[in-house]
């Protein structure tokens, strides 16, 4: 592998170019540039794992693309498409056919909200989760490194499945985040990939799906219409192949773990073993509440609680730590993530002063309001809320203090003034303002 800074779109199609003879798109934000470069790598000659310039077809929609997906595979050519929100609904009939026949595929999505009560191009994964039902397999990647090597998770589970993959990743925060990461290198024809490949006997896979391909050489029906007895027994036989997914998929993680140095697996627990609340995550929030976990259980270790003490537990020093920060006392860190074992000091800024700093830094009113829902107004034992020291408090003029005048009616300070008379020192300072 080597090193390169490189955004989410570009890791994910570098990967696919790898395995894909053909790649029909339609440009859809924030997927466009996965179909951009490997129009870009095509034009300057980048060849896939069999030596060969993939083909890129532009279409005129999603749903075109599509269709021209589900064709290139019936003719038994390795495909690929990248997508986004509406223009991953308008792939679903094509979707249905493609999994319901088995055909190997990997469909790149960089996830989007879908178009409700009004368009939104940012991010929710709206769009893959109305895919559930098509038969597509999915695979979550929270980081640009995940989307590489987790993509070519993908694209050998699916050749060795025989079901269908999405990929999908977070749109913009992932799709566009720029990241130096460890890339699969394309030299000699992608060899560091074909490598895996030829370890995983894939040759065989490949060899099955092509044999499958429409050729008047050796003729099949497909397409017909067919009576409940005989169509739902179709549908019964394709739950073996469902069900050996998981496996598969681990499998083919645990080889591309010990090529990258990173470990992988379907679902990862960080945590406490006898958490009585969990957090089920995909996407890019992932890493932060990883770290966010570490970073307190490091905390409670060092300050003697764990994230089941309850608040009347905790000592005063570690709800000191907790609310206002270590300040320059430095906490060591150790944990096992999805890119192995990583040890750090750092402090923790604190939860009043983070909330504070996000108050102030937001240009969002949305989010003000959400970090309001924190605070509180309280009036100041001292000066009461006004805002004044005590000497400026104890000045009188006419009688009446700054904080009494401020507090008339625009009437009765009409009316104090009026009557006000002013003699000596007061009168000589009155005058100059």
């Amino acid at each position: 592998m080597k090193k390169l800074t490189i955004d989410g779109n570009t890791a994910a199609s570098h990967v696919a170019y790898a395995f894909s003879e053909v790649a029909a798109i339609y440009p859809i934000t924030p997927s466009s540039p996965m179909a951009e470069v490997a129009d870009e790598w095509s034009t300057a000659g980048r060849t896939n794992m069999w030596g060969q310039k993939i083909r890129v077809a532009e279409m005129q929609s999603e749903g075109g693309a599509a269709g021209a997906v589900h064709g290139s595979l019936c003719a038994g050519a390795l495909t690929t498409t990248y997508t986004a929100s509406q223009g991953l609904l308008l792939m679903i009939p094509n979707m249905y056919k493609i999994a319901g026949e088995l055909m190997p595929m990997v469909m790149h999505v960089s996830a989007r909200a879908l178009a409700a009560h009004s368009l939104n191009i940012f991010g929710d994964h709206a769009d893959v989760m109305a895919c559930r039902q098509t038969g597509f397999a999915m695979m979550c990647d929270s980081s640009v490194q995940e989307v590489m090597d987790l993509a070519l998770v993908a694209h050998l589970a699916t050749l060795k499945s025989k079901v269908p993959f999405i990929n999908f990743f977070d749109g913009f925060r992932t799709s566009h985040e720029v990241a130096k990461i460890d890339v699969w290198d394309e030299a000699d024809n992608y060899a560091e990939i074909r490598a895996i490949c030829d370890e995983v006997g894939l040759d065989a896979d490949i060899k099955d799906f092509k044999s499958r391909s429409l050729n008047p050489e050796h003729p099949i029906q497909k397409g017909t219409a067919q009576n409940g007895d005989t169509y739902f027994q179709n549908r019964e036989t394709a739950n073996g192949y469902y069900k050996a997914v998981p496996e598969i998929v681990q499998k083919m993680m645990d080889v591309v773990s010990a090529k990258a140095g990173r470990s992988y697996h379907l679902f990862d627990y960080v945590g406490a073993k006898d958490a009585e609340y969990v957090i089920v995550c995909m996407g890019s929030g992932c890493e932060t509440i990883e770290e966010s976990i570490n970073k307190l259980n490091s905390m409670g270790k060092k300050y003697g609680f764990t994230l089941d003490t309850p608040l009347e537990e905790i000592s005063g020093d570690g709800m000191e730590a907790l609310l206002y920060g270590t300040g320059d006392d430095k906490i060591s860190i150790t944990y096992e993530g999805a890119r192995g074992q990583r040890e750090y000091t750092t402090s923790f800024e604190g939860i009043i002063p983070t909330l504070e700093r996000r108050y102030r830094e937001t240009t969002s009113d949305a989010m003000k309001q959400a970090y309001e829902e924190y605070m509180a107004e309280e009036i100041c034992p001292e000066c009461g809320g006004r805002r004044l020291k005590a000497e400026a408090r104890a000045v009188t003029v006419g009688g009446k203090s700054l904080p009494e005048v401020s507090d008339m009616s625009i009437r009765q300070a009409r009316e104090f003034f009026s009557k006000l008379e002013l003699d000596g020192n007061s009168r000589i300072i009155a005058a100059q303002i």
